[in-house]
């Protein structure tokens, strides 16, 4: 292992920025091609560097096929470094989901399959000569603001040589390499992460127990049905795509499958998937609410207990925690980035907390939902980008990014006060849901789910905030509204065994038969 002094950025009198993006997933690369494409880079007064710890780019769509089991004695083990099970399809159909500039390949399925996912960002990464700005097997181990730049620690493996094992280097868990740690300083922090790493695990009464026995774990870990679970009594705890999903997979392996999908705060149904049509009760399965406890009353006593108020179901081999993810950024500390909850409602204070913190489930407070109100640096020294859940995140990705881009380059331009404002009113709005109220914990679960005419304002916003002429196709949010019909449209090309014959027919159709009205 090396250690290096820091080595300072430039200093010359021709204002030379230097600016670090986290991540080379969607939505680090999204911030990587329109940085290195802005007329300051160009010009070479930006030198713009992304840090990856894996061994190619695409985030979560890069699988971790092989990860090592979960360990029940130490929760704090790495989880995997991807969360993709083999069966996965995009739930977006491709002409809403991809980058503006280019286009999945002729032939692709509507809703495309994980390989295809990750293909299509090499190829952006490739098609826009982004690879030579990104560190490849580096991670992350700090970033601190020095109240003039942001010390940003490193470790970087080298890679293994031809035809070896350890493709993910140290991070992957492959075995010893050649370490290196540095730390450089850098002007701008762009945090592009990702959130799909960290497992959320509810905190419900001897569900740790479960965990430590060995018959609960997180869907992190899924791959495929395993055959052990043959002749099985199976639980299913989460109404996602990915609880869907899950659950149809072991549904045809096991005897019986239970499927625990919460009902309250306006949850009454399974989501929608583009692979997995939502199970109905009856034969092998069984719909139930949501889960509220484990039994650890004896020893291998296997009963879990229900919202619903119908008996428990008793005699469970195994638990699978389709139960999200946490947002989380182990390479700030405070006073830089504080955890937990703000210690207030932006209704009960005036002005915003005065720092910036992590709860987990939202990043707060965040200009335009990307640059921090903090005292501890300027909000032009910093961007997170990727936050939003249920949207088409690439093209908000790299919307987000033409904002960023547009406050690197004219810090001025940001209105500070004025997004203050806003982000009153919308936690006033959002408050004024019954099933949110004035909760903070809700509140927080809430603030980055955009609706669905939501996002696409909120993109064509950020478009217009940076001066660009593009804005949602009208066609997109017609789309978005008849998802769910499209995802049962699309289940039934593939179920007629018709898949190659759409793609072949569609070609490069942006919208297609399936898209239009």
């Amino acid at each position: 292992m090396v250690d290096h002094a820091p080595v300072p950025a430039p200093t010359d009198s021709n204002d030379r920025q230097t600016i670090c993006i986290v991540g080379a997933g969607a939505a680090g690369l999204a911030a990587l091609h329109v940085l290195t494409s802005a007329p300051e880079a160009v010009a070479g007064r930006w030198s713009v560097t992304a840090l990856e710890q894996r061994h190619d780019v695409g985030g979560t769509w890069l699988p971790d096929p092989a990860p090592a089991p979960p360990d029940p004695l130490d929760p704090d083990a790495p989880p995997p470094l991807s969360p993709l099970y083999e069966s996965i399809t995009a739930n977006l159909p491709h002409p809403v989901m991809r980058f503006p500039g280019l286009r999945f390949p002729p032939g692709t399925p509507l809703f495309p399959r994980a390989p295809a996912v990750a293909e299509y960002l090499r190829a952006y990464a490739d098609r826009f000569g982004l690879r030579r700005h990104i560190r490849l097997r580096t991670t992350l181990l700090s970033a601190r603001w020095t109240g003039a730049a942001w010390a940003v620690r490193t470790r970087t493996a080298a890679a293994p040589a031809a035809g070896t094992e350890g493709a993910e280097g140290t991070e992957g868990g492959k075995g010893e390499e050649e370490v290196e740690e540095e730390e450089r300083l850098y002007d701008r922090l762009v945090i592009a992460n990702g959130h799909y790493r960290v497992p959320f695990v509810p905190p419900l009464p001897g569900l740790a127990a479960w965990q430590r026995a060995g018959r609960a774990t997180h869907a992190a870990w899924y791959r495929a049905a395993p055959a052990a679970l043959a002749g099985k009594k199976v639980l299913v705890v989460g109404g996602g795509p990915t609880g869907a999903d899950l659950a149809a997979e072991l549904a045809a392996v096991c005897a019986t499958l239970v499927h625990a999908v919460p009902r309250d705060e306006g949850a009454g149904a399974v989501a929608t998937s583009a692979s997995s049509a939502p199970l109905q009760e009856g034969g092998n399965v069984t719909l139930r609410g949501r889960a509220v406890r484990f039994s650890e009353d004896a020893p291998g006593e296997r009963t879990v207990h229900f919202a619903d108020g119908r008996a428990p179901e008793t005699d469970i081999d195994h638990v699978f925690l389709a139960t999200g993810y946490v947002l989380a950024f182990p390479f700030l500390a405070p006073p830089d980035l504080l955890p937990g909850l703000p210690p207030s409602s932006p209704l009960e204070t005036e002005p915003l907390p005065t720092h910036l913190h992590c709860s987990g489930a939202h990043v707060f407070p965040l200009a335009m939902g990307l640059f921090p109100l903090t005292a501890a640096f300027p909000p032009d020294r910093a961007a997170f980008v990727g936050l939003p859940l249920k949207v088409a995140p690439f093209p908000l990705c790299a919307a987000q990014a033409r904002a960023v881009a547009r406050v690197f380059s004219a810090p001025g331009a940001l209105d500070v006060p004025r997004e203050r404002e806003a982000i009153i009113a919308r936690a006033a709005a959002l408050s004024a849901d019954p099933a949110i109220g004035e909760d903070p914990a809700r509140l927080a679960r809430a603030w980055p789910r955009l609706g669905v005419h939501e996002q696409f304002a909120h993109r064509d916003a950020l478009h217009a905030f940076a001066g660009a002429r593009e804005r949602v196709p009208r066609w997109v949010p017609r789309v978005y509204e008849s998802l769910d019909a499209l995802r049962a449209a699309w289940r039934g090309v593939v179920a007629r065994g018709e898949e190659g014959a759409w793609c072949a027919r569609e070609g490069e159709s942006e919208e297609g038969s399936l898209l239009r009205d």
